[in-house]
């Protein structure tokens, strides 16, 4: 028998800015990548764990899980997150600066100038509410207790009424590792 404790605390959130890029026709039809502006958002986390009991009929403290997700989501809060491998952004890190280039729909690149400290890079091609929702789950992942876990959710609302969710299964997902 599994059983479940779920986070939906007023405190599990975290501010961000972020862009997305996307293909899209020129006028002339041809494909191009570009992104939209760099904007942020108040994000929202709640997340689940499945599990068998422990000794003391705990799936995972409450206390503990929620002390754990809140050190992951203090590393993104403030940040501005961009994707290593955007392809409509170029970057330049100089001294304690980054340096933004992105290419928008109307063609003209918007350039911003960020504190190094505040930029966080995300190893993929965009930086989407899915991918930052599996970041922020590994990042907690790290700290629980994976011995009776079955299957950890965490869902990440962008907007309200908009979440992504990214969604650890132990059986599934122990073996894609290997």
């Amino acid at each position: 028998m599994t059983f479940a404790i779920e986070l939906k605390e007023p405190t599990l959130r975290f501010n961000a800015m972020h862009f997305v890029g996307f293909q899209t026709r020129a006028e002339n039809g041809e494909l191009m990548h570009c992104g939209e502006s760099l904007h942020g958002h108040d994000f929202r986390v709640e997340a689940r764990v499945d599990a068998s009991l422990d000794e003391d009929g705990y799936v995972v403290d409450f206390i503990a899980a929620r002390a754990a997700l809140e050190r992951a989501l203090s590393h993104w809060n403030g940040r501005v997150l961009l994707a290593r491998d955007a392809k409509c952004a170029t970057y330049f890190e100089c001294a304690d600066q980054v340096e933004i280039a992105i290419s928008t729909v109307g063609g003209t690149p918007e350039c911003w100038r960020v504190p190094q400290r505040a930029v966080r890079f995300l190893n993929a091609v965009n930086a989407t509410a899915e991918i930052i929702a599996s970041e922020i789950l590994n990042e907690w992942l790290s700290e629980l207790p994976l011995e009776r876990i079955s299957n950890v959710e965490l869902r990440l609302e962008e907007a309200p009424y908009d979440y992504a969710v990214a969604n650890y299964n132990v059986a599934r997902d122990s073996r894609e590792t290997k």
